[in-house]
């Protein structure tokens, strides 16, 4: 077992440079959603915490992702959406939710710069 808290995901994703565009976000589980990379997710690292809950669940982390990436920001209140959509123009950090089948809740962080994007 690694010293390291974190496992670097480099050579699963590569950033891809978007603009924050017009594409509205929706919830998680609604059958349409944008499609478009809204920021850049710089180096993904995910916690052994993170890594388990997506094995046990049998999912790969480019699902979710992704998901965040076109902000899909999951399983969030109102209120944590709102403060998503403000950070994409304000440049803060960025945070979505979700429930894997096995029941456990998977977050995603991206930060205020966009250097890194944290899975946990």
């Amino acid at each position: 077992m690694t010293t390291n808290m974190l496992h670097y995901f480099d050579h699963y994703v590569t950033p891809i440079e978007s603009r924050v565009s017009e594409c509205p976000s929706h919830r998680y589980g609604d059958p349409v959603h944008a499609t478009r990379p809204r920021f850049l997710l710089g180096r993904i690292v995910a916690t052994p915490g993170a890594l388990d809950a997506l094995s046990k669940a049998g999912v790969q982390p480019l699902k979710y992702l992704a998901l965040h990436q076109t902000g899909n920001w999951g399983d969030l209140d109102p209120e944590d959406i709102h403060a998503n959509e403000r950070a994409l123009l304000a440049g803060e950090r960025i945070l979505s939710a979700y429930v894997l089948s096995s029941g456990d809740r998977l977050y995603i962080i991206t930060e205020w710069d966009r250097s890194v994007t944290t899975i946990l």
